[in-house]
């Protein structure tokens, strides 16, 4: 009863005694607090928590334990990206791209990374999607697609340009003809002139280097020393004998004695023969520089007078078709004309017909030239960098091509000239001789050419009409319109008879090829052996070859297309019995597109009539703007 009573009861509260009870209440108070900590620690292993066996509450652990469990899945989600190569795959073992199993390789990591890997192997990259490294194959692929398209667009920008600088001034083309030819006679002016002063110099030179021999002049001047030898200029002899003079005459007023017998008179006696004898050598110099000039001015009057004849000779050779009648032979010819002109076919029947050598590798035939080019690959592949480097394209700006521009490329480096080195070596073979080179390329850049050759060539010119070869290339280029065709057909043209001025040339056209093919064939290749003095082909084309060689499609096709243009009111007459017809146009009458076509068309029926009265190859031709 009395344990039970004392249980009970509710605690006392114990206070320190005062005096000598201090360390009975030291006592109590270590008694109290292992009573609490005993009694928390029952109650808390009676709740089973974990909180129970931290120094703290329920609350701090909740959110400790929250962080934690955040901290694994962000090391979970991380590390397999941070483990992704440059290749896209990882240093250890396959990981998906993207990470955390929640990317576009499926929700299954474990099951992704231990099973197949080409899903991961597709994926693209795609920026912020998955976070990982791009590819090195991606980089390149795009890297090539962005070149392509800035040269696409490079290339569209320079050919609006060319456009734009045409329809700048309606007389565009001449007028740069006219500035080249301008600043080349400028720039020959000044090269003359900068040779002539170069001479001058140099004489002016070499007059004051001329040496002079001083014998005995002392090396301190009005004084005693030991005599010495020496050379000089004249320049620095005439000084220096100004000086001794100037020196002699204080040292004779210094002594106050007579000229004849002060310390300088002898120096001063020398000084004054030597300044006569440079003034009789710079005056024999100024006259042998006289003429010097004198034969400088012959040699250049001399010059003028070659450049006057050969001006003569070529002018001359221009209006009789024969070129330099002093050649004796030419190893082979040139097939000028504008494309899908029937060069091909021409070059066919007088390769396959007559035998000329056009020499090896040949360009293959094609859809559009299924018996093929007839072309020498590497003058093509060589054309091509000539027009490259200089940004023209064979279908847009070849009015731009500079010719003298190409050799100066050439001898810099600039044009590598590979491919024309083995060109070259069929064209300066003699055993080529008589060889064919055909390429319509050369209508516009035979003048790079003339200088590279041992010999002059002779040409053979074709063309056709102007609708029929725009409608050609419309069906052929995706690119082309008919306004377009027609343009470039007038700079074909006008490049290839401005180009062979003063070659012997001889002429021809598909109307007349297609009329009587063997007739036609011949007539050129005994011209090329009599006016030209080409060494005759080993055989003589038949019938056989031309029916072989020559679809009569063809003939049959453009009496169709004759027959239709003759149903076409005529529009304007040029020369005798050249009518210009009208035509059907894809565009609406009285639109813009309509008016520029209709007038690009008459410019090129214009040319196309005077070629065939023969007045576009007369000294002086006015062609017409390509605005």
């Amino acid at each position: 009863m009395h344990s039970s009573s004392l249980r009970q009861s509710p605690p006392r509260l114990r206070t320190r005694q005062p005096g000598g009870g201090g360390g009975g209440g030291g006592g109590g108070r270590r008694r109290r607090r292992t009573t609490t900590s005993t009694a928390s620690s029952s109650s808390a292993a009676g709740d089973g928590s974990v909180a129970a066996y931290l120094p703290f509450g329920p609350l701090p652990a909740l959110l400790v334990g929250t962080f934690l469990l955040c901290y694994a899945l962000v090391l979970a989600c991380l590390l397999p990206m941070l483990s992704v190569t440059r290749d896209g795959g990882s240093s250890s073992s396959p990981v998906l791209r993207g990470g955390c199993g929640g990317g576009r390789n499926g929700s299954d990591g474990n099951a992704a990374a231990g099973g197949d890997n080409k899903s991961s192997s597709n994926n693209k990259f795609s920026g912020l999607d998955g976070a990982h490294l791009p590819r090195r194959s991606d980089l390149v692929k795009a890297g090539i697609i962005v070149r392509e398209e800035f040269q696409t667009v490079r290339q569209e920008l320079r050919d609006i340009g060319g456009r734009v600088r045409q329809r700048l001034h309606p007389a565009y083309g001449q007028l740069m003809e006219e500035a080249v030819e301008e600043f080349g006679t400028e720039r020959e002016r000044r090269r003359r002139q900068r040779r002539d002063d170069r001479r001058e110099a140099a004489g002016a030179v070499n007059a004051a280097s001329s040496l002079v021999v001083v014998d005995e002049i002392p090396s301190n001047i009005g004084g005693e020393g030991r005599t010495t030898r020496k050379k000089q200029p004249l320049e620095d002899a005439m000084s220096h004998v100004e000086v001794s003079i100037g020196n002699a005459d204080d040292k004779t007023n210094a002594a106050g004695r007579g000229a004849d017998y002060s310390p300088g008179h002898k120096v001063k006696k020398r000084a004054k023969k030597l300044r006569s004898g440079i003034e009789l050598v710079l005056e024999h110099e100024k006259l042998a520089g006289l003429d010097e000039i004198a034969d400088m001015e012959i040699d250049r009057v001399e010059e003028m007078r070659e450049v006057q004849r050969k001006e003569e000779k070529a002018k001359a050779a221009f209006q009789t078709d024969e070129g330099d009648t002093s050649i004796t032979q030419r190893d082979g010819f040139m097939v000028l004309g504008m494309h899908r002109s029937g060069t091909s076919m021409l070059s066919g029947l007088l390769v396959n017909g007559m035998g000329y050598n056009v020499g090896k590798p040949l360009i293959g035939a094609s859809f559009d030239n299924p018996k093929g080019f007839f072309e020498l690959r590497t003058a093509v592949l060589q054309n091509d960098e000539f027009f490259r480097k200089q940004h023209v394209y064979w279908g847009s700006g070849v009015v731009n091509y500079d010719y003298q521009k190409a050799l100066k490329m050439k001898e810099s480096g600039e044009v590598t000239f590979e491919e024309g080195k083995m060109a070259l070596d069929v064209l300066n073979n003699p055993s080529n001789t008589p060889w064919l080179q055909k390429d319509p390329r050369m209508c516009i850049t035979l003048k790079t050419w003339l200088p590279l050759l041992k010999t002059e060539p002779a040409v053979v010119f074709t063309y056709r009409h102007p609708l029929e070869v725009a409608m050609s290339l419309e069906k052929r280029e995706d690119d082309f319109d008919l306004e377009h065709g027609l343009r470039i057909w007038i700079a074909y043209n006008m490049r290839a008879v401005q180009n062979m001025a003063g070659l012997c040339r001889v002429l021809s056209s598909n109307e007349a090829v297609l009329a009587n093919p063997l007739e036609e064939v011949q007539r050129i290749s005994d011209e090329l052996t009599s006016k030209c003095h080409v060494p005759a082909p080993p055989t003589n084309i038949t019938q056989t070859i031309v029916e072989k060689f020559i679809d009569p499609k063809l003939q049959h096709n453009k009496n169709k297309r004759e027959a239709d243009m003759g149903t076409h009111k005529v529009l304007v007459k040029h020369g005798e019995g050249c009518e210009v017809r009208d035509y059907d146009s894809q565009h609406e009458v009285g639109t813009m597109h309509h008016e520029r076509e209709s007038k690009m068309y008459l410019k090129a029926m214009k040319v196309y009539c005077d070629l065939k009265s023969g007045d576009a190859y007369k000294e002086g031709y006015e062609w017409p703007s390509l605005q």
